[in-house]
């Protein structure tokens, strides 16, 4: 009797445009299993087996991480599980899937049902131990590849970012796409409403009557249609949309990148994913004066916990980048009101448990502009901070260095082993089988982890290399904050202190120490002057000190 080899055809394209190409990527792969199917029945004596398409799972628009999770594979287990396919088809093994652990799965699935799976250009058996093994092998290699195309993908969004250009994702409400990749156009009936939504602030003060009035005036939320031409949006405004709309920097035309981790302790993530911003390519809509006003409500309010508007207004100059200097914790902006005419703004520390007093914002932003002012006119100080710090710098190339050959044979190791562990994975059964494929997840990870420790460190050699500091350089920087600082508004001189300063820590007993982008690096004008005065000493730092220590 005859054997019925019953196929459930699997295709599959990353992205919704190449799956819009008639001629494209999936024609091509169900072309070439039905070719297979043919050149089968063919070759095969007609009472011994026949080959039959049952049905195709093709998979538009889904990453090859995601496609075991998919709609199409929920069928395709099904039709499995009820007989009516048993042989599985696909073109290459990426197809299915770019995850070892999935497909280990996968296949595991497979063989508890006796199915047969043919990869048509890669010729694969899986009826034998060596067959198993090179499928494995073919996953890791499409595994990394996966890996290596998203790590590409990142870099590239980063870069775009840097320059400005819009990244993707959900289209602000008040632009609209350009003709060309990476541009925002000026939405103007929109860029009406984002105005109304910050002046309407100004003059409630609450988040909640913001959103209330939008809703009650007959606006929505921004309209967007999918490339697929379904349409979302359209809601009325709620906190949520409002507050979102509130903080967000695109409007006076700057680009954030990894806006995610901007509350997130930056020196503890590494370069590509700290938080930064850039001026963007695309028009402003909003005054920068009226964002950064909203800004000084929002914080008033949230640390009051009242609405804002009447009350005293401040601009913290040191607002996120003020810390504690005991504990390490960031500090906050607060404002009291002592009298109906008087109303106090400080800096206080966000660990409850920590005993530094607060400090009066004036006072603290005064010292630290006058701090950094008067270093520029000591460059003989300078000079020799300066010598120190590029000492410093190359003291920690060997360390470096050293790290990555340990890791490297780290890498070389978990390699091998993830060889042998997939070989093995061919010869045994039932449990120990998925206890490989999980310790084959776990080896993968770990080799993942310590390859992005290398290119880390490679990174930090090569910036510290190119990274000298340059006394002249830094003279010129000083000048120019030095003859700015005292003409701008109070927005644009916070915007011009984070451009120059990266870190401030206050503990009230040892006063200011202020960490510059640099390399650190110590200045104490007390041992000049002979002055300890606690809101004028500091140590100066050209960059953050990666060894400090809570004191005390």
């Amino acid at each position: 009797m005859a054997i019925l080899r019953k196929c459930g055809l699997i295709a599959r394209v990353s992205t919704l445009d190449q799956a819009r190409i008639k001629e494209g990527s999936i024609a091509t792969q169900l072309d070439l299993m039905r070719n297979h199917i043919e050149y089968k029945n063919n070759i095969t004596d007609s009472e011994s087996a026949k080959w039959e398409e049952v049905s195709s799972y093709v998979l538009e628009g889904i990453s090859g991480s995601k496609s075991v999770k998919s709609e199409e594979f929920d069928q395709l287990y099904r039709d499995i599980e009820t007989g009516a396919i048993n042989t599985v088809l696909c073109s290459r093994l990426d197809r299915v899937s770019r995850s070892i652990k999935d497909f280990v799965d996968f296949f595991d699935f497979l063989k508890k049902h006796n199915i047969e799976f043919v990869s048509v250009l890669q010729e694969l058996d899986t009826t034998s131990v060596y067959g198993r093994f090179i499928t494995y092998v073919l996953m890791a290699l499409a595994e990394l590849e996966r890996e290596q195309t998203s790590e590409r993908m990142k870099v590239s969004k980063r870069v775009r970012a840097e320059k400005g250009r819009w990244t993707g994702g959900l289209t602000p409400l008040g632009y609209d796409l350009g003709e060309n990749k990476g541009e925002l156009t000026v939405n103007e009936d929109e860029a009406t409403i984002v105005r109304h939504i910050f002046y309407s602030y100004l003059k409630l003060g609450s988040i909640r009557k913001v959103a209330t009035l939008l809703n009650r005036e007959g606006y929505t939320t921004k309209i967007r249609t999918s490339e697929l031409g379904n349409k979302s949006g359209g809601s009325k405004f709620n906190s949520e949309n409002v507050r979102r709309t509130l903080h967000d920097k695109k409007y006076i035309g700057i680009q954030q990148i990894n806006k995610k981790n901007i509350y997130k302790e930056q020196e503890d993530l590494e370069e590509n994913q700290r938080y930064a911003e850039v001026d963007a390519l695309w028009e402003s809509i909003l005054d920068g004066d009226v964002f950064y006003d909203v800004q000084d409500l929002l914080n008033i309010g949230k640390s009051s916990g009242h609405n804002a508007v009447a009350r005293g207004k401040h601009t913290y100059l040191l607002s996120g980048l003020l810390y504690c200097g005991k504990c390490l914790s960031k500090m906050k902006a607060e404002s009291t009101k002592k009298s109906e005419e008087k109303r106090y703004f400080r800096y206080v520390c966000r660990n409850e448990d920590c005993l530094v007093s607060s400090t009066p914002a004036e006072k603290i932003e005064k010292a630290v502009i006058e701090n950094v002012t008067e270093l520029a006119f000591k460059p003989e100080i300078l000079s020799k901070i300066i010598t120190e710090t590029n000492k410093r710098i190359s003291s920690n190339l060997p360390r470096w260095r050293k790290e990555i050959q340990v890791l490297n044979r780290s890498v070389k190791k978990t390699s091998g082993r993830i060889i042998t562990l997939m070989y093995s994975h061919g010869e045994v059964d039932g449990d120990a089988q998925r206890e490989i494929g999980m310790e084959l997840d776990k080896l993968s990870k770990s080799k993942e982890k310590e390859v992005r420790s290398i290119s880390k460190l490679e990174n930090q050699i090569k910036e510290c290399s190119s990274n000298k500091i340059i006394t002249e350089a830094v003279m010129v920087a000083l000048d120019q904050f030095n003859s700015s600082i005292g003409t701008l508004n109070s927005h644009d001189r916070k915007k011009l202190i984070g451009k120059v300063v990266n870190k401030v820590y206050w503990d009230g007993a040892r006063g200011l120490r202020i960490a510059m982008y640099a390399n650190s690096a110590l200045y104490d004008p007390s041992v000049l002057t002979g002055e300890t005065k606690c809101a004028e000493r500091h140590d100066w730092r050209l960059e953050e000190d990666l060894n400090l220590r809570p004191s005390g």
